[in-house]
């Protein structure tokens, strides 16, 4: 997820550049990555305050993988990041509802938030053995800097499998199989990297691979492509696939 994620920052550059006048990030998209892995920096040196709020190194990279999962959402992820800049400089800022509502939803969030995070911990530790030794976990942050500085030490660090009790419960599912199936997957998702579907699809000999261009991570039923909810909607009502892998 880190590469994937400095491939979406770029993603994002590309677009926050050329409305430099509105929101005066860069009026080049490697002066807007600049800016972000400058921000990053400084929140390492002295936590940003703001909504009453403080964003250090660790947090304020997490925020942004929020911030950046839907290029639908290019414009408040812009205008987070200048008033991030802002109160980086010390000016005073008023959290927009999006800012706010972000900042709420990662430092300060309720009492149910966790649930779907434990049930996923749950699966992930139970299935696969992760390294637990520390220095494994610090070397592997080191090794991601130079091609992730932004968002390398957030997916390299430990996560609580790193501390699981248990062994995992089943071996390996081998995925090699002839069973019709439609696969759909958009290029820019920054949880499920696109590669990670190429390699899916060529173990699913039978499947059908319908390719969603954009960064987004859910692509049925949020009215991100049409035609992906249509070949969907096809799919389940009657089970009949593309001809062939196909772009939507």
């Amino acid at each position: 997820m880190g590469a994937a994620n400095e491939r979406a920052l770029d993603d994002f550059a590309a677009w926050a550049a050329p409305r430099d006048g509105r929101y005066g990030l860069g009026a080049t998209p490697a002066s807007v990555r600049a800016g972000v892995e400058g921000l990053v920096r400084r929140a390492q040196a002295a936590p940003i305050s703001v909504d009453g709020f403080r964003l250090d190194g660790y947090l304020l990279p997490f925020l942004l993988t929020v911030c950046q999962g839907d290029d639908r959402d290019n414009a408040d992820y812009a205008d987070i990041l200048r008033q991030l800049l802002d109160a980086a400089d010390g000016k005073p800022v008023q959290a927009s509802p999006a800012l706010h509502e972000l900042l709420t939803a990662v430092l300060a969030p309720g009492p149910d938030a966790g649930a779907d995070l434990a049930a996923a911990i749950g699966i992930l530790c139970d299935d696969v053995a992760m390294p637990r030794s520390q220095r494994w976990y610090r070397e592997a942050v080191e090794r991601s800097r130079p091609a992730q500085p932004v968002f390398g030490p957030v997916f390299n660090g430990p996560t609580p499998c790193a501390s699981w009790r248990q062994a995992p419960r089943e071996p390996f599912v081998e995925v090699r199989n002839a069973v019709p199936a439609l696969q759909i997957q958009s290029t820019g998702d920054t949880h499920a990297p696109y590669r990670g579907a190429l390699a899916l699809h060529a173990r699913m000999s039978a499947s059908r691979l319908l390719t969603v261009p954009g960064r987004v991570h859910t692509v049925y039923l949020n009215g991100y492509r049409p035609c992906a909810q249509q070949a969907v909607d096809t799919y389940l009502l009657t089970g009949e696939l593309p001809a062939a892998d196909a772009t939507c």
